[in-house]
């Protein structure tokens, strides 16, 4: 559908970007750097993602927004949980630093070539 406004046409493609450049915009604010890690990169694809679904929703694509809320719910909040716990455990574990190597050894592997016994010798 177009949308005439004196001399100048508006069109849903022309608006739907022009969203996209200020939710990226958003989301980009959203997304920190702290002591060399990023924080708030899930924050900032919730935001652009809902924008997608707003757009869709406003477009009479009811269904689509629909199952793409129900997808981000899950996505974000069963995901999301099980993968926090996760991290959680992980961060309580012990780190270990290895300061030197002192003596190398060779792994005693059945995979690597032993000379054999067939070869002939001049």
């Amino acid at each position: 559908a177009t949308l005439t406004g004196g001399a100048v046409e508006i069109t849903g493609t022309r608006i739907a970007s022009n969203l996209v450049q200020g939710i990226g915009f958003l989301g980009a604010g959203a997304i920190l750097r702290e002591s060399g890690t990023l924080v708030g990169m899930t924050t900032a694809a919730t935001i652009f993602v809902e924008a997608a679904i707003g757009m869709a929703a406003g477009g009479g694509m009811y269904a689509v927004a629909g199952f793409s809320t129900g997808i981000v719910l899950f996505g974000v909040g069963l995901v999301g949980e099980y993968v926090g716990r996760i991290y959680q455990q992980v961060r309580h574990r012990p780190r270990y630093l290895v300061e030197a190597v002192l003596e190398r050894q060779q792994p005693a592997s059945s995979w690597q070539s032993k000379p054999s016994s067939s070869a002939t010798t001049t």
